[in-house]
């Protein structure tokens, strides 16, 4: 286990996800921003791939309930290793889409990075347009700070990627304020 929350645990992923891994990306609603490294939600075939790939060569961490040991989301967390800033990202199954534990998850992952691995600064793209996840990163007080025109490719379209940001300072504003 890297760490938890109330509801959840954040652990590396395990062969034993795989099925509910494969809920997730054959989720059109989950994939439609273009996660897990598809456009599209992925065959079995496929699924097999990106889950050996990510699971066992980056590796993504796995978001389960405690309730019930579901896999339902993958958090990604990757350091730049010059700058020592972290970039966050999330994809959960949208069956357990309006329940908080996208905001509960991101929360205790900056709590991990901020905490235990003392980041200076956490960052996330967002696709222009993926509301919700703007709606999350503005729960957890990240401001945003710009966008690139052309910054990601989604279906065969450019879109707008907006950056959004949390400094150390505002985190421990924030932890002060809403420990949650």
């Amino acid at each position: 286990m890297l760490f938890e929350t109330e509801r959840l645990i954040m652990r590396m992923g395990r062969e034993t996800d795989f099925a509910d891994y494969l809920a997730l990306v054959s989720d059109p609603a989950s994939m439609a921003w273009g996660a897990m490294g598809s456009q599209r939600p992925q065959t079995e075939k496929r699924a097999r791939e990106t889950f050996a790939q990510l699971y066992l060569v980056l590796p993504a961490v796995a978001v389960t309930r405690k309730s019930d040991g579901r896999m339902i989301g993958v958090l990604n967390m990757d350091q730049d290793p010059w700058l020592k800033t972290w970039e966050i990202g999330y994809t959960f199954t949208s069956a357990y889409w309006h329940q908080g534990y996208a905001t509960e998850a991101a929360w205790g992952e900056l709590q991990y990075l901020f905490d235990q691995n003392q980041a200076p600064y956490v960052y996330a793209n967002v696709t222009a347009g993926n509301r919700p996840s703007e709606n999350v990163l503005a729960r957890l007080g990240f401001t945003r700070e710009g966008e690139s025109r052309f910054g990601f490719l989604l279906h065969g379209r450019y879109r707008v990627q907006q950056r959004f940001g949390l400094t150390r300072a505002e985190y421990e504003a924030k932890r002060s304020a809403d420990p949650r």
